[in-house]
């Protein structure tokens, strides 16, 4: 399809518009102006992905995935995007599902702690408990300052009832300017080991 000059302006202004407010966390409003630029080019790759993270910052997963799966389809399989599908397919729980994808994004990306991290959610989800380990062990290796891979070590080991470790990696959170939402469980978590896991 070809536009003319008038629509090619306007697309390309709802365009710019709905990047800035995936920049402002404005999702809902994003994903209007993404709507409209679809209807006209519904190959844009761009406005996809952008549609697919706004569903994902929105907790819509099943239209996230419906969104990177249909972009798929229109380009070649990047790391980024295998590790966007497979983190959605953990949030929805399918963790076999994510664990092939995550796999893939690492076999094209060997030095990526997100994916590694991500890797690890998907082990835990699947009970493979050594793999998790290692995966964000590996992660934390990568990226020592990402607070999410500290957040899911100290997790991992809450999980586990290992005291000296859950210990570690939760004072380890304390001991940063973490997001509040991390720093909460942190508190939590230390506050169970003390009363000894009641």
């Amino acid at each position: 399809m070809t536009f003319d000059a008038d629509n090619r302006a306007r697309l390309e202004e709802h365009a710019a518009a709905a990047s800035e407010l995936i920049k402002q966390g404005e999702y809902r409003t994003a994903i209007e102006h993404l709507t409209l630029v679809l209807q006209e080019a519904p190959n844009d790759t761009k406005a996809l992905w952008e549609l697919a993270m706004a569903y994902t910052n929105l907790d819509r997963n099943h239209a996230a995935l419906a969104v990177l799966k249909r972009l798929s389809g229109l380009i070649s399989s990047s790391g980024e995007l295998c590790t966007a599908i497979g983190c959605v397919l953990i949030r929805l729980a399918r963790f076999q599902e994510a664990k092939v994808y995550l796999l893939r994004a690492y076999a094209a990306d060997h030095d990526n702690a997100l994916i590694l991290r991500n890797l690890g959610h998907a082990y835990q989800g699947l009970g493979e408990v050594c793999s998790a380990e290692q995966a964000l062990l590996a992660a934390h290796e990568l990226d020592p300052d990402d607070n999410r891979t500290v957040h899911a070590l100290a997790q991992f080991y809450m999980r586990k009832r290992d005291t000296r470790m859950a210990e570690h990696w939760v004072k380890l959170l304390l001991s940063r300017s973490a997001p509040i939402a991390l720093a909460r469980d942190a508190e939590k978590w230390l506050l169970r080991i003390q009363s000894g896991w009641a």
